[in-house]
Order: C-alpha cells, then structure tokens, then sequence
C-alpha cells in the first residue's frame, strides 16, 4: 500500500507538472524546449550526481523570478516549470522515491493530503472545462461572472495542487536522502544554496527599496512601491526573509559555532531590513516572533554558560547593545527607503483598540477581511464535506463575494490559510492536514530527545510557529518558494530534535557485550519498523476516494460552470460569438465545432433558427445536433439552401435553458476569395422567445 499511494501521487504530480507547461507554452517556445531538457538533464543527474543536482535546482527557486524577467521580458507563474519540472525529477528519481520516506507518524496523515492533491486536481481541473478539453481554446468561455477563462481557472487549479504534492513530496524526499546521513550533507546541499540565495534576494530587495523600484521587479510591486526582491512578489519576498532571519543564526551557529556569531547577526540584520522594504505585515509579523526566538535562545545559552565568552553581566550588555544597534538600523533604513511602510499600510489600525477601529470592528474586519473570509464560510456552508475544489477559491470568490457582499470583488485568497484549505478541500479533504498540524504542534513544545541539538531547535521553532501563526491572517503558503522554505525548515527542525545520529534506516550494531559499566556510552539509532497498518491505510484510501466521489458530484451538479452562472445570475457560454448585427437586415451569432449558451429565459418558447453558410453545404450537407436542457431537439443534415427553424419550450419555473450545438466541421470564408480568415461554423438568428 505504500508503494501503490506513493506511485498516484508520483503520476499525478507529473502530469500537472506537464500540464501547467503546456498550459503556458503550448508545446512550442524556447521555455518549452528549456523546461523539458532541464527535466531530461535532472533525471539523468539524480542517478549519479544527485547532491549537486539538488542544490543547484533548489538554489534557483528564490531567483528564478528575478531570471525570468531578464530571459523573457516578463514573468508568470507557468514559467516555474524551468526549475519545478528538474525538482519533480529529482523526487520521482530512484526506485526508494516510489514509497514514503517520512517516518511514523507523519506518515499516513501526509501520505494522505497528498493523495487528496493528486486524486481531486484533475476532477476540478475538468469541472471548469465542462469536462470537454474543447472548451479550453473556445471563443467566449467564461467560468465566472468577471470573465476568467477555463484556461486561467484550470491554470490556478493546477499551481495549487502542485504547491500541495510537490511541497510534500520534498519533505518526503528530504527523509530519504538525508536522515540517515551525517546532517553535515544536509547543510550542504540544500541549507547553504537556500541561504545564500536568501541573501542575494535581500540584497536586491534593498537596492530595490534605497534606489531604484524597478529594478528586476514588476507587476504592481514598483507602483505600490513595495521592494519584491528577486521573487517578483513582496508578500513571498518577505515571508522568505522573516522565515530565514532566525534561521541564517541556527545555520551558523550549527557551522561555526560562536566564532560565526558575527556572521549570524549580519545575515539576520539583512533579513530583517528585507522585511521592512517588502513592506508586508504578516512578514514583519513573523519576523517578530523569530526575533524573540532568538532572544530566547541566546539568553538561555548565557544563562547556561554554553560557549560562554565573559560573565554573564557583559553577555547581557553584549546582547542589549547589539539589539539596540539592530532596531536603529532597522529604523533608519525605514525612514531613508522610499517604500511603503508597514506601518503606513495600516498594521497599527490593524490591532483591535488602536487607531480608529474598536476592539469589535477590528475582530469583525480580521474575520471578514472585507468579504474574502465572509465567501469563504459561505462556500463552507454550501460544501462542508469536500470542498468548492483544490484551487478553485480564486475562481469562485468574485460570484460568493457577490452572494454576500452584493459586489464583485478581485480574485484573491481567503486571508485565512486555514479557512481557505477548509474551503477548498472541506472536512474530508482537511483531516489530513489537520492530523498533521497537531503531532507537529505537540512536537514543536514538547522536550527534544536527550543528546538533541537544543541550539537549533530552539532557533527553528521561532520561524515555524511563525508560519503557523502568519497563517490565521494570510495565506503565505500560495508561493511555491514559500512552501519549499517551510517544509526544509520542518525537516531541519525534526531532525535537529533527534539524538544526533541518523533518524531511519540506521544500521544496527552489535557490539560485543562486556561486562564493565558504561559511563555516557553513544546511543545508536536502531532501524525504524513499520508502523503502519493495512487499517490505517484501508482508511486513507476510504477517505480520498468518498472525498473524489464527492467532488466529482458537486462537479457534476451545482459547481458545474453552467450550473454556477443559472445561481449567480450571469450568462455562461462558450464556443458562440457575441451578437453580429448586419445592418437593414438581420442579428446573428458563429459558432464553432461545439458550442454552448444558458439562454435567460423569457417567454414560453425559444424560437431557434440555424442555418449554414459553408459554400459546399448543399453537395455536402453538414450534420447538427441541437440539445436543449439536456433533451435532443434535432439531429440531422443541413444544406446551404435551406435553414431550420425549432420551437423550443423552456422547462416550467426554470430561469434559463441551457441550448447546445454541435456541428461536424467549420469554414474559413478566405479560403473562397472573401478576407474574412475566421473558421465559422453554424449561423444562428438572434434568440427570439414566444409568449
């Protein structure tokens, strides 16, 4: 069973992988040719040169945004494929990667939200096509009253569930090569390239702050003047440099002992003045708790006397000074930066009592955070079980917001990352993660094993409860980068609170047994044993397939598209023109191969009139097919010379009638003599409906 839900979620995750490319390539271009020969490259490393490989791709996550906009001139969320592509080769290389390496008991409830992933994407995926690929390229198609596309739906789908797997196939991963392993390899080739890539964004995010917005930036991020550093995102830039700040000390402490101290406060400085150009609250946020992680670990470490320098009274003097020097500095660079501040960007007005909200209103404007959090309950309410669907909260908040606030509202996320997996995977679909983040949070404030480093994981524990607590006010886990830094560090932090020494797959040593007493004698780790029962599993399976059953029938029925537009009151179509009026004669509409329109309805009867407009219909007749609510209403040949007129009645109390076309090929009127190069197929009079 292992290796059976191991291989869905492999597949899986290389498919969307594949198809997030195409999505944003169309199979041509040189970032096609790009992605698919760094994958081929990454496969073929992974075998023999895997560590390398490793840290040359996970270097790339934090700048290839930066790249992307001096390579191609722009940048978008399908070109991640150029690194995420390489990193999907590198997890799925080796026979060991076709089953779960975490150990109990992450185990089943990781196995378990990957699964989730990998199993319900492609159902959402072609819920917002209509389940037919056709209607991907089709003229008019809209899955939402504010115009997105099925491409774009589809698109935001898939970066979704791949932010999901690909995060957990990388813990996943990191168990396997590394843990059993002298953790020197892991500072190695994944902690030290992440580091050092940290640091050059900084650097950018600073010049980008004291200089010149534009610098390798784009999007809103220079209008709102708000440094991005080379993630082109400032949310994401600052999340990054709040994360890493305690974790550049625990890294060089790890390595260099107080001899890196120095190195510790300057890469943490650095961070820290990141922070403050990004300009993000939930990053100064994190920061802040981070900050006081390390307080805390250093004190602790003066109090103790480990790797103590003077007395305690100067340790204390030391640590002041170098704090004061710290917020100056901090101070300053807010003031000469030209970017948003946090503070103006209303952090203060944020908290309840301050500014010019009361306590209530502040805990209404968290909760409701101006409709975003309001849908989201709504979308609960409507789907409590499994959820409006993995990615789908983007497309569906602009027609909830407008259920609940009477307005359309931008494209967002649910300001909440708890609410929003809730909403998008429900009950069902969220037990997993849920699972998962209460062992972690029982690990997180329980005593590390004896032997453990207690340095490390004192550091670490600050940026991870920091994540955990940004969450309730954000969503800082939709970049992809973001998810990468925080399973690393979960990954750093389990095994930096083990007896030092590998965590699994140790081999077992038999000494020979003497009889003298053993004074402080080295704990060796003996191989883990599988815990996991057929039951346990047997329960996985149970869970993600009621919960793809159930996504599959509300994909089927109320979140159909078409079934959407009929609730929220805008018309769905796709694969038909707007209105083309000729003038002194008659209205018409093309449309192509397959079409289809939700009709509001008004009157009785719809009177349909068709005809077709290919120059060889009459010696080749094209075949239609005309379905209404669901119900034929013809199927036959259709001449140029003659057109067909059908008196449709509308179903009883029903608002709209969903009419649909089908006919066997198009023509491009250029192809006899005229200029017009479009492919047209039926002709259809303007809808008339009969009293």
């Amino acid at each position: 069973m292992n290796t059976l839900t191991k291989s869905i979620v492999n597949v899986s995750i290389l498919a969307a992988a594949f198809a997030e490319l195409y999505l944003g390539t169309d199979a041509r271009g040189p970032l096609w040719t790009a992605s698919l020969a760094a994958l081929v490259v990454a496969g073929v490393a992974g075998i023999r040169f895997r560590g390398p490989a490793v840290s040359v791709v996970i270097s790339s996550i934090y700048l290839a945004p930066a790249g992307f906009l001096l390579w191609f001139g722009e940048e978008r969320t399908t070109m991640e494929a150029l690194w995420l592509l390489p990193l999907v080769a590198l997890l799925l290389t080796g026979p060991a990667a076709w089953r779960w390496s975490i150990p109990s008991p992450w185990r089943i409830p990781l196995a378990a939200w990957a699964l989730v992933a990998a199993i319900s994407w492609p159902i959402v995926a072609l819920r917002e096509t209509s389940f037919s690929w056709v209607v991907m390229h089709a003229r008019g198609a809209s899955t939402t009253g504010i115009g997105i596309s099925p491409y774009e739906a589809v698109q935001q789908t898939i970066t979704v569930a791949l932010s999901h797997a690909v995060g957990l196939l990388w813990i996943d991963a990191l168990f396997r090569w590394f843990a059993d392993r002298d953790r020197r390899w892991f500072r190695l080739q994944v902690l030290v390239p992440l580091a050092v890539t940290a640091i050059v964004a900084s650097a950018v995010g600073l010049y980008q702050g004291f200089v010149d917005f534009s610098f390798l930036s784009g999007h809103l991020w220079p209008h709102m003047r708000r440094a991005a550093g080379t993630l082109m995102d400032g949310n994401a830039f600052g999340t990054i440099e709040a994360l890493w700040a305690p974790a550049f000390v625990a890294l060089a402490l790890e390595m260099g002992g107080a001899r890196w101290l120095p190195l510790a406060v300057i890469t943490f400085l650095f961070a820290g003045l990141g922070v403050v150009m990004s300009g993000s609250r939930t990053a100064l946020a994190a920061m802040g708790i981070g900050a006081a992680a390390v307080l805390r670990e250093r004190w602790l470490h003066m109090h103790a006397g480990r790797r103590s320098v003077g007395a305690a009274g100067t340790q204390r003097l030391k640590i002041a000074a170098v704090l004061i020097v710290l917020v100056v500095l901090v101070a300053l660079a807010a003031r000469l930066a030209s970017t948003t501040s946090i503070v103006e960007r209303g952090t203060l007005a944020l908290i309840p009592g301050l500014g010019d909200r009361s306590v209530l209103n502040s805990l209404s404007f968290l909760w409701d955070r101006n409709g975003y959090g309001t849908a989201a309950m709504r979308m609960i309410a409507d789907h409590p079980l499994a959820g409006v669907g993995i990615g789908a909260f983007h497309t569906l908040i602009a027609d909830y917001g407008y259920l609940v606030t009477g307005a359309h509202i931008a494209p967002d996320n649910a300001q909440n990352w708890y609410r929003h997996l809730f909403a998008e995977l429900g009950l069902l679909g969220s037990l997993p993660w849920m699972a998962w983040t209460v062992l972690f949070a029982k690990a997180l404030f329980t005593k590390a094993e004896a032997g453990a480093d207690v340095v490390t994981t004192d550091l670490m524990r600050g940026p991870l409860v920091a994540m955990g607590l940004i969450s309730i006010l954000g969503v800082p886990g939709q970049a992809l980068p973001v998810i990468l830094t925080f399973w690393t560090f979960v990954f750093w932090f389990l095994i930096a609170r083990q007896t030092q020494g590998p965590l699994i797959n140790a081999p077992q040593i038999n000494a020979p047994q003497i009889n003298t007493p053993q004074i402080n004698a080295p704990q060796i780790k003996t191989p883990q044993i599988d815990t996991d029962t057929s039951l346990q599993w047997a329960l996985v399976l149970l869970l993600v397939c009621v919960h793809a059953g159930l996504t599959l029938v509300s994909a089927r029925g109320d979140l159909l598209p078409q079934n959407r537009a009929q609730r929220f009151g805008w018309i769905y179509e796709y694969g038909i023109s707007d209105l083309e009026r000729i003038p002194n004669t008659f209205s018409r509409r093309w449309t192509d191969e397959q079409s289809l329109s939700t009709i509001p309805v008004r009157g009785r009867t719809l009177k349909f009139v068709a005809w077709a407009e290919h120059p060889d219909a009459n010696e080749h007749p094209v075949h239609l097919r005309v379905v209404a609510d669901g119900k034929l209403a013809f199927d036959g040949q259709l001449k140029r010379s003659s057109a067909i007129e059908l008196h449709i009645p509308a179903r009883p109390g029903a608002r709209v009638m969903v009419l649909e076309t089908t006919i066997d090929r198009l023509f491009r009127p250029s192809d006899y003599g005229s200029r017009d190069t479009r492919h047209l197929g039926l002709s259809i009079l303007d809808w008339e409906w009969e009293p």
